[in-house]
């Protein structure tokens, strides 16, 4: 199975929690189980993670898309 990752920091293995990073992530996880590929770029908008969304999305069997905002 293709899995297309595409988000913000929250996509980049220890990014959000650097202290809490032992090499292990969810994304390095599922890779054991599927071929991954990440799109997630630490300090992206929602808008560019979307437009990789739409060039990328038909490459793979699933796709996770993940988004953050400030209030």
């Amino acid at each position: 199975m293709k899995i297309g990752i595409f988000a913000d920091s929250y996509g980049v293995p220890g990014v959000r929690r650097p202290e809490l990073n032992n090499g292990l992530s969810w994304i390095k996880l599922i890779n054991y189980i599927a071929d991954v590929t990440n799109y997630s770029v630490a300090g992206s908008s929602l808008y560019f993670s979307y437009q990789n969304f739409l060039e990328h999305h038909s490459k793979y069997d699933r796709n996770i898309v993940l988004g953050s905002f400030n209030a």
